[in-house]
């Protein structure tokens, strides 16, 4: 029986299926990934994730391309058949991070950012069970495509909504995935040149404890990006002003004539 088959056949049971990937996971990476049509990622949602992320972590340029065709399939296609409850949720959806993470990289490496985005929001709207309040593990990777793509008005209905008011294990949101949505939402507000929003969203990453901070995005970057938007807003509010002198003056001069 291939390793496939045996995960196929632990779907329904999802503490032996992360003990057989945990065991198995060398064989698991050396698996093509043309293998996993075997798997129905509206029915074995789990072990499809499992397998993809262990994929993920070995992943090489040549198979770039079929890394982002069969992660599509699965992140348009995978159910939450697991999603009344979230201990269970949290054994599955712990691996979407990772997968959404290499996904959007490769994504961009393969110069379609753009192509990423609705499977990612697909996942998105999967994985927090119609909470517009749920940060996801996909959210960064959504937010990082859009920015690459330079579509800043399609990630902004995934920043707008208070989406950091719960951020649970079960919606497989890491420490991580905190700092990164905020980096990219920030600069997703520069794009659509809402300096205030951008600064206010540089300020809340800054603001992260140091060890979390230092885990993907160095404080030199943030700092940068934080003192660009401060910069931006300035300059602006002095436009600003100086429209209103302008306005003033003009009002003035009707009055007096």
């Amino acid at each position: 029986m291939s390793v496939i088959s045996q995960l196929q056949r632990l779907s329904s049971d999802l503490k032996d299926l992360q003990g057989a990937v945990k065991g198995n996971m060398k064989t698991i990476q050396a698996v093509p990934l043309a293998s996993l049509v075997e798997l129905d990622p509206a029915v074995h949602t789990a072990a499809f994730v499992m397998v993809l992320a262990a994929k993920a972590s070995v992943l090489r340029e040549p198979d770039f391309k079929e890394f982002f065709s069969v992660t599509e399939l699965f992140l348009r296609g995978c159910r939450g058949e697991l999603a009344t409850d979230d201990s269970l949720r949290e054994m599955t959806w712990s691996s979407l991070g990772p997968v959404c993470d290499k996904f959007a990289y490769v994504a961009i490496r393969l110069k379609c950012p753009a192509k990423a985005i609705q499977p990612l929001a697909c996942a998105v709207e999967l994985v927090r069970c119609g909470s517009p309040t749920a940060l996801t593990a996909a959210h960064p990777a959504l937010v990082q495509a859009c920015l690459s793509a330079r579509m800043y008005h399609a990630a902004l209905p995934f920043i707008e909504s208070p989406a950091l008011t719960q951020a649970s294990k079960c919606t497989g949101c890491r420490p991580r995935d905190v700092l990164t949505y905020l980096y990219y939402s920030g600069r997703v507000y520069l794009g659509t040149k809402q300096f205030s929003k951008a600064t206010s969203l540089f300020l809340r990453a800054l603001a992260m404890p140091a060890d979390l901070s230092l885990i993907h995005i160095s404080e030199p970057t943030r700092l940068l990006s934080i003192s660009y938007a401060v910069f931006c807003l300035k300059k602006k509010k002095k436009k600003l002003h100086k429209k209103i002198n302008e306005m003033t003056k003009k009002t003035i001069q009707i009055k007096h004539t």
